[in-house]
């Protein structure tokens, strides 16, 4: 038997054990800044498997990805497919992106998150997918 202290303590040693290997760090500070997506412009509509440019600033100083996302209605939006990823970590910045197959419709938008953690995103107006 033992101390239910030790028992604590090696739990814990165990926990941060186990997120030291994860790389992760339980301290370590949210990204500062921030990233607002500047392009599309509102009104445009995408064919689906068409293409077209992404552009955004990005004050985090980090990579970033970009996401195809959907409304799903109350509130919810759903990841759809990652149209670009590991976009360089510039102020600025622009890629031409490839819409998936999906489905027509209106609810449509893109996500510019971090790159990993996805901490600080920005997120495009909504647009139409049509056939």
């Amino acid at each position: 038997s033992g101390h239910a202290g030790s028992a604590a303590r090696a739990a814990t040693s165990a926990l941060g054990a186990a997120a030291a290997r994860d790389g992760a760090d339980p301290l370590a500070e949210p990204p500062a800044g921030r990233i607002e997506v500047t392009a599309p412009q509102p009104g445009v509509d995408f064919k689906s498997n068409g293409s077209f440019a992404v552009a955004w600033k990005n004050t985090t100083g980090e990579e970033v990805d970009i996401w195809l996302d959907a409304k799903t209605g109350h509130g919810r939006w759903q990841r759809l497919g990652l149209v670009a990823s590991r976009a360089p970590a510039r102020p600025t910045g622009e890629v031409i992106v490839t819409l998936p197959q999906v489905p027509p419709g209106r609810s449509y938008f893109l996500e510019v998150a971090t790159t990993g953690d996805g901490a600080v995103r920005g997120f495009s107006r909504t647009f139409a997918v049509t056939d």
